[in-house]
C-alpha cells in the first residue's frame, strides 16, 4: 500500500514567495516512523538510497541534456556532514538555503529553471515540496516531459524509504 500522499502545496511558504508566474510546483507528504529526524537525514535517507533504475534514468538525463545548458550536477552524499550542515554548503546537486530543525530548503539554477526542494517535517511525518520556477521554453518543453516521470520516481524513492523504514 502506497503511504506517500500528494499535498496541499502551502501558498504562504518561502518556495511561494519565490514562484514566479511560469513554473511548477508540488507536495508528497508521507509518514515518518523514526522520531527526531532532522531534514536532512530525512532527504539523506532517500535520496542516497535510490534504485539503480533511477540512477540509470538520471544518468541518461543528464547525458541528454547537458548540451542544452541544463545544470546536471551529480549527487555526492557525505554522512559525516549531517551533523555540521550549514546555510550555504551544497548538498547533492543543490545549495542549502534554508535549515532549520524543521525544514530545509535546497536550491539550484541554471539558464533555463531554478529549482527548489523543501523537506518539513513536523508532527510524525515529512512533507516533500518541489517548485520550479521555468525561465526559458527549453525548460517549459523540458517540464512537460518530465513530469509524469518525475510523480512516479519522487513517489517512488520516498515509499521505499518509508517502506525500508529509513524514515
Amino acid at each position: 500500500m502506497w503511504r506517500v500522499k500528494s499535498a496541499k502545496v502551502l501558498s504562504n511558504d518561502y518556495l511561494a514567495l519565490h514562484r514566479t508566474k511560469n513554473s511548477f510546483r508540488d507536495a508528497l507528504v508521507a509518514p515518518l516512523s523514526k522520531e527526531g529526524m532532522a531534514p536532512y537525514d530525512v532527504y539523506f535517507q532517500i535520496f542516497a538510497h535510490l534504485p539503480s533504475w533511477v540512477s540509470g534514468l538520471m544518468s541518461l538525463r543528464n547525458r541528454l541534456v547537458k548540451k542544452m545548458g541544463f545544470d546536471v550536477g551529480v549527487e555526492v552524499f557525505e554522512k559525516n556532514k549531517v551533523r555540521h550542515l550549514h546555510v550555504g554548503d551544497k548538498v547533492g546537486f543543490m545549495e542549502v538555503v534554508i535549515l532549520n530543525n524543521q525544514e530545509m530548503i535546497g536550491m539550484s539554477e541554471d539558464r533555463h529553471m531554478q529549482f527548489y526542494m523543501s523537506i518539513r517535517v513536523q508532527e510524525g511525518q515529512v512533507t516533500l515540496s518541489t517548485m520550479v520556477n521555468l525561465k526559458t521554453w527549453v525548460g517549459r518543453v523540458y517540464m512537460a516531459i518530465i513530469t509524469p516521470f518525475h510523480w512516479f520516481i519522487a513517489r517512488t524513492v520516498i515509499h521505499r524509504a518509508v517502506d525500508k523504514k529509513r524514515i
